[in-house]
């Protein structure tokens, strides 16, 4: 395998751990979509009279 001075390396090469994060991002992005949607599109309440037992 051929080495490849760290000068030269792209900066995902050298920092791999970017992929790690960026996928956090991603994640926390999509949970915080999905919860926006939800509460905007939540179903209507609906009441439910009490039932008198005897």
């Amino acid at each position: 395998m051929k080495h490849v001075p760290m000068k030269s390396a792209p900066l995902i090469a050298r920092h791999p751990w970017i992929f790690v994060v960026l996928a956090f991002l991603v994640l926390i992005g999509a949970w915080s979509t999905l919860i926006t949607l939800a509460v905007r599109n939540a179903p209507p309440v609906v009441e439910v009279p009490a039932v008198q037992r005897n």
